[in-house]
């Protein structure tokens, strides 16, 4: 325990510098942002990564003797690190509940919000259900064990305080906000073609039997639809959201390398 302490003292710079990129990184990574979990909980939670990866791991480097303003570049650095990181895994969360919020309008949804609690805004009600749907799948597939394990391992790609940004970064972020919509648009798009042809068989009614108001019967009938359609897609949107949640640690490596 005495040699554990002496070593962790003599590499003291090191490890604030990671504990500040793991920090980051469940600051904003959601599961791990939530406003349900305590400050002082993630915190120590931090902690413990940083323990284990200090002791268990062996991955960090010497750092030579750093000045006052030098240790903050790093420190900042390494933040900046755990920030991309967690956004990353943000933007996919974010696109389960953008799918969900989008045939949410087309069935009559547009108008029902609910309270998230861990963002403290309000969302639609189908945006918030593909939400959690995604943290069920999240962790009944174990992606959160492979997301730490790519948090470890981003300090073998990418050692304490050893951090170049390169001008692809920019691309490859806009390609992640690109890469949201087009995931949300492939989870929503089987309910939302349902949907159309219902509102094109509905005018087409209207137009051929005007007594009839179409607004009274479709609106249940959308709603009944879309829920049909769900049950019956739902092992198959299983598959491809654990798909998507199965490539995050590739995801967050490949981020990784931009700032190699």
């Amino acid at each position: 325990m005495k040699i554990a302490m002496e070593s962790l003292l003599r590499n003291f710079d090191a490890f604030l510098l990671a504990f500040l990129r793991i920090t980051a990184f469940l600051l904003f990574a959601p599961v791990f942002n939530s406003r349900v979990l305590p400050t002082m909980a993630r915190l120590g939670f931090a902690f413990f990564l940083t323990v284990i990866l200090f002791y268990a791991g062996g991955l960090f480097v010497k750092l030579p003797p750093l000045s006052l303003w030098t240790f903050v570049i790093y420190a900042l650095r390494e933040f900046l690190v755990g920030l991309i990181m967690g956004f990353y895994i943000s933007l996919i969360f974010s696109a389960f509940q953008l799918a969900g919020t989008i045939y949410g309008y087309q069935m009559g949804f547009g108008i029902i919000s609910i309270l998230d609690p861990e963002a403290m805004r309000s969302v639609s009600l189908t945006g918030q259900f593909k939400y959690l749907l995604a943290i069920m799948l999240f962790f009944s597939t174990n992606s959160h064990h492979s997301l730490i394990m790519a948090l470890f391992n981003s300090f073998n790609l990418l050692s304490v305080g050893v951090i170049n940004l390169k001008g692809g970064l920019i691309k490859e972020l806009f390609s992640m906000l690109t890469g949201t919509f087009v995931i949300a648009l492939q989870i929503a798009l089987p309910i939302m073609a349902i949907l159309l042809i219902i509102d094109i068989s509905l005018g087409i009614i209207g137009r051929t039997i005007p007594q009839l108001n179409v607004f009274i019967i479709g609106f249940p009938l959308k709603i009944a639809i879309a829920f049909l359609t769900l049950m019956f897609i739902l092992p198959g949107l299983k598959i491809l959201m654990e798909g998507i949640l199965g490539g995050l640690s590739q995801g967050v490596e490949k981020v990784l390398l931009y700032l190699k």
